[in-house]
């Protein structure tokens, strides 16, 4: 998960202004949901501070990922 992570942050820098990058960062939250990663909103927040990722957008990106995974657990006909 860490190197997933790492190769959008860095690639990105966080930023999911291009659409390489969100394309990138959906990949993430597809590859968390397939491996049944353990991982909250809140604790990728952290994640995203400890790397030096800026407060008001960790807490974007936080909310962005949340959001997917409950998209993906959705079980729409």
């Amino acid at each position: 998960t860490r190197e997933i992570f790492l190769a959008f942050y860095h690639i990105s820098d966080g930023s999911i202004g291009h659409p390489a990058d969100r394309k990138r960062f959906n990949e993430f939250i597809r590859w968390c949901h397939a491996k049944r990663v353990k991982l909250s909103g809140s604790e990728f927040e952290s994640m995203l501070i400890r790397i030096g990722c800026q407060k008001d957008r960790s807490k974007r990106l936080a909310d962005l990922y949340d959001n997917g995974r409950k998209l993906l657990k959705c079980e729409c006909p």
